[in-house]
């Protein structure tokens, strides 16, 4: 794309912003991954972009800015204050913001473990330690849910 910015910067589309990449380090971003960096961000830093109508663009400095504030986050120097995940708004998650989503989640796991063992007659004893992975055996709901397993 020819067009520049005010600050003279040229601004490019985000396809053109995987080829840069590409050229730059060799691999090639997916534009579904640039997009998620301008949106969701990563590890609380998100690439500035330009909205025109339902288009976004960004520009060569944009991105090395981000790539240097998210490699700072991930090695930071001693003693430098180290960045937080953000809202959208761009403000910083507080503490009590994180422990309120970690009670969620806390609860929403507790629920999920009830479901399976009032469900699905899944022991207590299949939850304990750090497993994410629950076996179901030959529970009377397992095998009416239509699967077949000799194929």
């Amino acid at each position: 794309m020819v067009a520049e910015r005010d600050s003279g910067e040229p601004v490019m589309t985000f396809t053109e912003a995987a080829g840069w990449l590409e050229r730059r380090f060799g691999r090639r971003p997916n534009v579904a991954t640039i997009w998620r960096w301008a949106v969701r961000g990563l590890r609380g830093v998100r690439l500035q972009t330009i909205v025109l109508g339902r288009y976004r663009f960004t520009t060569e400095r944009a991105i090395e800015r981000f790539i240097d504030q998210t490699s700072a986050v991930a090695a930071p120097q001693e003693g430098a204050p180290r960045p937080s995940a953000e809202f959208s708004s761009g403000q910083p998650f507080t503490e009590g913001e994180r422990s309120t989503a970690m009670r969620r989640r806390t609860a929403e796991k507790e629920k999920a473990k009830q479901f399976l063992r009032q469900n699905l007659g899944v022991p207590r004893t299949q939850f304990s330690g750090n497993s994410r992975m629950v076996t179901v055996g030959s529970s009377p709901a397992a095998s009416s849910s239509g699967y077949r397993s000799g194929r």
